[in-house]
């Protein structure tokens, strides 16, 4: 506000910043506006890695908002802005990451055949281009879809890479607590369920990450239910829908 005409590019970047915290902290159409306009200024500078970068952040803040077609739609716009033939290491690892995006979501609806080809080809961009975070991703990705499937081998997997991962937790192992905790209580692992998730979700508050917060708390909420805990079920889905929280996160609380 103050400090005078920004540099088209940084302007982008800030907005691109922007977004991931409006994100992080749960305010969905924040980040979805900055980040459009961050888009909209990086594709009149041509940079189509940042462009993709931005399909795939608006894919995500869409599917928290409950808008599976709007996130789809990005998913597939983050690989189709880019040159599939590319060498350029930067644009390799965006579309690897695109190519990612598209499996988590196909894994969503049950598409695992299109989820495991998508994410082969996510995993042979990792390995040419050695980028870690895309290989953790693309690791946990996969073994969603062992899980899927029913190989609980695919559990043990993801519990060992979230137990190495960083001490500060940030949201790409943020992710895998939401999904293996979602996993354990919709393939009724609750016992299990039971334990990831007092461990999680006092994760989530010490890193402050909102969104995955609410999104644990519903499930928890949701694997109460199921067991006849109602005070305390209802107590995690009072938490929930009290308070300003994703679209998404907010269905089983309901």
């Amino acid at each position: 506000d103050h400090g005078g005409r920004s540099d088209p590019r940084e302007e982008a970047e800030l907005l691109e910043l922007l977004a991931w915290e409006f994100y992080l902290i749960d305010k969905l159409p924040d980040a979805i506006t900055a980040c459009q306009r961050a888009m909209h200024i990086r594709q009149q500078l041509g940079e189509w890695t940042a462009v993709s970068a931005n399909h795939h952040s608006l894919s995500v803040y869409h599917w928290y908002s409950a808008n599976r077609e709007l996130a789809h739609g990005h998913a597939a716009k983050a690989s189709e802005v880019l040159d599939a033939d590319t060498d350029d290491p930067d644009q390799l690892v965006q579309l690897g990451h695109a190519f990612a995006m598209q499996a988590y979501l196909a894994g969503l609806v049950s598409n695992l055949d299109l989820s495991m080809t998508l994410i082969a080809r996510a995993h042979d961009i990792a390995n040419r281009t050695g980028d870690s975070d895309l290989m953790v991703r693309v690791r946990l990705i996969e073994n969603y879809g062992v899980m899927l499937m029913g190989d609980e081998s695919g559990r043990e997997t993801i519990l060992s890479i979230l137990q190495a991962g960083p001490k500060h937790v940030d949201e790409l192992y943020s992710a895998g607590w939401s999904n293996i905790t979602y996993l354990d209580v919709e393939q009724r692992r609750l016992d299990s369920a039971a334990e990831l998730l007092d461990i999680s979700i006092p994760l989530m508050m010490e890193h402050d990450l909102p969104i995955c917060r609410v999104w644990q708390t519903g499930s928890r909420a949701r694997m109460q239910l199921m067991v006849g805990e109602w005070d305390e079920a209802t107590a995690d889905a009072d938490r929930v829908l009290d308070e300003p929280s994703a679209p998404m996160a907010r269905t089983w609380p309901s």
